[in-house]
């Protein structure tokens, strides 16, 4: 039974719904709003309690395109939750395929890398107590009527990943095929976690699913 739950960028779209659906289930003692927004936030925290009628939400500030700032959220915790909910991502910004000083683009950051680094270290202090949920996309298996081809990784190696991460892997493919490339990046990471964290439940779904989650 899934009595609290962390859900990333969950200040709009599909992190706030979700919020919002699960803080409708009785059982439900806590929601935790893990946004990179203070002003956001409180006005998502404040919206929630309105249409839900529940005081049930907490906000952490944490912007998952950023290592450090996720690294500070960590520490900062205290109370383990039952799940986390990794819906934070996108495009990337006006310059999603620029690379930051971590080496990533801002599109892999976004979407993987602070995602990644929470995840371990929430397992890693046991802050997490049985289930990850990440929200993937359709991309990451192609989708033929909007002209999405299915992502290829061709040898699977490391230096095909770090290219992919560092968005040197083929200059010829538009944002949309990054995207689709790291989306599926995304589900392979949770399949290797899954592998990994056996005690634990892990895995990817796309985003277009209509919610409830995890029910």
């Amino acid at each position: 039974m899934l009595k609290s739950i962390m859900i990333t960028g969950a200040n709009s779209g599909l992190g706030k719904e979700a919020a919002r659906q699960f803080a409708l289930r009785s059982e439900v003692e806590r929601v935790v709003l893990a946004c990179r927004d203070q002003t956001r936030a409180l006005g998502a925290k404040k919206e929630l309690e309105a249409s839900t009628g529940r005081s049930v939400f907490e906000i952490v500030i944490v912007d998952v395109s950023d290592p450090a700032s996720v690294r500070t959220a960590v520490k900062g915790m205290t109370d383990p939750v039952d799940a986390v909910v990794l819906n934070a991502g996108g495009m990337g910004g006006s310059n999603p395929l620029k690379a930051g000083a971590h080496g990533a683009t801002n599109m892999f950051a976004a979407n993987m890398l602070g995602h990644s680094i929470l995840t371990e270290e929430m397992i890693r202090r046991g802050l997490i107590k049985h289930t990850v949920l990440y929200a993937g996309s359709e991309a990451a298996r192609g989708v033929k009527k909007m002209n999405i081809k299915r992502p290829v990784l061709k040898t699977r190696s490391k230096e095909e990943f770090v290219q992919v991460i560092n968005g040197t892997y083929d200059v010829k493919l538009d944002d949309m095929a990054n995207y689709a490339l790291i989306k599926l990046m995304g589900s392979l990471w949770m399949s290797s976690l899954a592998r990994k964290h056996t005690d634990f439940l892990l895995s990817a779904i796309m985003k277009d699913l209509t919610l409830p989650l995890l029910t």
